[in-house]
């Protein structure tokens, strides 16, 4: 008895040689490649990266607390200046939008902030540097008189 040759199967998208018992005539990168681009198998991705890269991200902070925090004060200081006027050029372009957002957050959060606001002002040690910068204003305004 002899064997039946047949024509060896081969990649619809590059050519490559397929075993004889791939049924979707793609190799296994293309293969990949596909099943990748269904929605649901996206999304499912998209999900299990971003758990991932929360866990990853906050593990590697904690591990270079000192180092990142040192390389963000110093890349900070080296460009305060561009920040300072990209942010005034920011603000001008969208300062009614700004503004409307920040009326809409203080409408929604008005119990919120004042009671931030009491427990801010009810420290002593704020409470003293109120005092002694008042002090200041009416010293200076009597030696402006």
């Amino acid at each position: 008895m002899t064997k039946k040759f047949t024509q060896a199967k081969k990649c619809t998208d590059c050519g490559k040689l397929l075993g004889s018992h791939n049924k979707s005539g793609l190799c296994g990168f293309h293969w990949r490649q596909k099943w990748r681009q269904k929605p649901e198998i996206k999304e499912k991705i998209k999900r299990y990266m971003k758990k991932y890269q929360k866990e990853y991200q906050k593990k590697y902070y904690q591990e270079n607390k000192e180092k990142i925090s040192k390389q963000h004060k110093e890349w900070y200081q080296e460009n305060k200046e561009k920040m300072l006027i990209f942010m005034e050029a920011y603000y001008k372009k969208n300062k009614e939008k700004i503004l409307k957002y920040r009326q809409k957050y203080y409408q929604e959060n008005k119990e919120k902030i004042s009671k931030q606001h009491k427990e801010y002002y009810t420290k002593p040690e704020i409470k003293e540097k109120r005092r002694q910068r008042d002090y200041a204003k009416q010293i200076k305004k009597g030696e402006e008189k």
